[in-house]
């Protein structure tokens, strides 16, 4: 017995992986920038260096999102503090994080399913 069109199959499993991976990477994308969006507003202003640090980083399995400040934590953890801009708080960008993390999967699936036309 012989088996015919083992290398075609190999080379679109190849490709529909390379589409996944392109869908996956777009939709993590989206997901930091909104992120980013809601963050934004929520972030203490003095000087604007710590809105200014702000910064998505593409890593090996992804990106991630911060405020790249020596002090960026330090603001980030005080809920004590009054803050002079009305609306900005302690833990701006766990607030809006853990919003996000209720729907984050469906979210992402839907988008590579868009984006691979499957939707």
């Amino acid at each position: 017995m012989q088996v015919k069109g083992v290398k075609e199959l190999d080379a679109d499993l190849l490709k529909i992986q390379l589409l996944v991976g392109r869908a996956l990477d777009k939709a993590l994308l989206q997901e930091m920038q909104a992120l980013d969006s809601e963050s934004n507003p929520l972030v203490p202003v003095d000087t604007s260096t710590l809105v200014k640090s702000r910064n998505i980083r593409q890593v090996s399995e992804g990106y991630t999102f911060g405020y790249y400040t020596e002090y960026a934590l330090e603001v980030h953890e005080d809920v004590t503090r009054n803050y002079r801009a009305p609306g900005t708080q302690g833990k701006y960008l766990q607030q809006p994080w853990e919003k996000r993390l209720r729907d984050l999967s469906d979210r992402i699936k839907d988008s590579v399913l868009r984006r691979l036309k499957l939707r």
